[in-house]
């Protein structure tokens, strides 16, 4: 059996690009106990921190959120609506349904790959999938969320959180 450590380790590469290529610059991690607690921390453009940081307290028994859209850096825990000033990207959550019918994540992930506009990514949440459209950085939020709740029809999922 691999440690998480070692996983961790063998990963760092990967966070390190995710990090820089689906952040890119005010960059803010959460990271949320199993219990509920949260901690937020805003990096700026630090790719290096945050990497280290999301290592640390990864291995420290917290699971790490990546704040999608650009949020106040003095918010220290995971964002709310109001605290969001710009979206960089459009997105859906798409779970396994919650009455226990079948889910087929591959085929959700083939048929967004698929479709006519097909995501800029799509991130394995390890139960499902969220696809995420980048989009040039606004502050038209309430139209950001609209679209969310469109996908989040079309796809069969939820709306992430605003952050």
């Amino acid at each position: 059996m691999v440690s998480p450590e070692k996983v961790l380790a063998q990963n760092e590469a990967v966070i390190r690009q995710f990090i820089a290529e689906l952040i890119g610059d005010d960059i803010h991690l959460a990271a949320i106990m199993p219990d509920g607690g949260i901690e937020g921390r805003y990096f700026g453009n630090d790719v290096e921190a945050a990497v280290q940081w999301a290592i640390a307290l990864n291995r420290a028994g917290r699971n790490i959120y990546w704040t999608t859209n650009r949020c106040h850096p003095a918010v220290g825990r995971k964002p709310d609506k109001t605290e969001i000033l710009s979206a960089r990207y459009v997105h859906v959550d798409i779970d396994p349904p919650k009455d226990g019918s079948p889910f087929n994540k591959a085929a959700v992930i083939s048929a967004l790959e698929m479709s006519t506009l097909p995501p800029s990514v799509i991130v394995d949440s390890g139960n499902g999938a969220q696809a995420l459209w980048r989009v040039q950085d606004t502050d038209a939020l309430e139209c950001v969320e609209s679209i969310n709740k469109a996908f989040a029809k079309r796809w069969g999922g939820g709306q992430l959180p605003q952050h």
